[in-house]
């Protein structure tokens, strides 16, 4: 399954990982449930994705992928307080995860929210090279405030950091289409 798994046969993947969870189903293997989970949520079931990435995560709490797509599958199905509970256990096992601060920022709705988000992430300590997110995540937070300057700073930062950032674009296109530019 694993084999598979790294070569992106998703489809015989998933029919091994479900194999070795029927050898033995009183002993459940987080790995098999996160990484269905996984392939689900790659592939769009996202009905499926979240029959298995909860369980996976329950099984094994220290894993920051799992984390990562359950967060992720919280903010899409609008659950921010869940994607938030995530991105933050994430943030607290990894902070230099690039994932996790993008999540937290995008699942901070209400002033309340955004505030304790900018506040958890200007606290996290991390090498200035895997800055990147932080800063995107800060500035999605300053746009949520049509604070333009701030966010400009923020992504301006984030560039400095790591200019093959990918989330990085999704953010500038958004401070520039704010501003009309």
């Amino acid at each position: 399954a694993e084999r598979y798994f790294a070569t992106g046969d998703y489809d015989r993947a998933e029919v091994e990982y479900i194999n070795a969870l029927r050898v033995d189903p009183a002993s459940p293997i987080p790995l098999a449930y996160g990484r269905l989970g996984t392939i689900y949520f790659e592939q769009g079931r996202l009905g499926r994705a979240y029959g298995v990435l909860p369980h996976a995560v329950r099984l094994d709490t220290n894993n920051v992928v799992f984390r990562d797509k359950l967060a992720l599958f919280y903010l899409l199905a609008g659950k921010p307080k869940d994607a938030r509970d995530q991105a933050n256990a994430v943030l607290n096992a990894q902070p230099q995860d690039d994932e996790a601060p993008i999540i937290l920022a995008d699942a901070s709705t209400t002033p309340t929210d955004i505030e304790a988000s900018r506040q958890r992430l200007q606290k996290l300590s991390v090498p200035a090279a895997k800055r990147a997110a932080i800063d995107t995540a800060l500035a999605n937070l300053d746009l949520r405030q049509r604070d333009f300057r701030a966010a400009g700073e923020a992504l301006g930062r984030a560039k400095l950091d790591n200019p093959k950032f990918a989330p990085l674009y999704s953010s500038l296109a958004i401070y520039y289409w704010a501003q009309k530019d």
